[in-house]
């Protein structure tokens, strides 16, 4: 669905053994669906990816708002 008014979408990476995310890129859209072709923000194993919601203008870290995710096995 669209983000919440004053909202849009952030994709994070979290590399293998990382404890912290990394930000892959922002989007929002009011259609039902969405095709991204994103690039990882480095090379590298990555472990899991998370889609958060933050608010337009706010600060650069992950909200802690979460609305999908995935964890790769190695």
């Amino acid at each position: 669905p669209p983000p919440p008014a004053g909202h849009h979408y952030a994709v994070w990476g979290l590399r293998s053994g990382a404890g912290q995310m990394e930000p892959v890129g922002t989007f929002s859209s009011t259609r039902p669906s969405v095709h991204l072709e994103l690039p990882l923000p480095g090379s590298g194993s990555y472990g899991a990816l998370d889609v958060s919601i933050q608010a337009d203008g706010g600060p650069p870290a992950h909200s802690g708002r979460s609305v999908a995710g995935a964890t790769f096995g190695t």
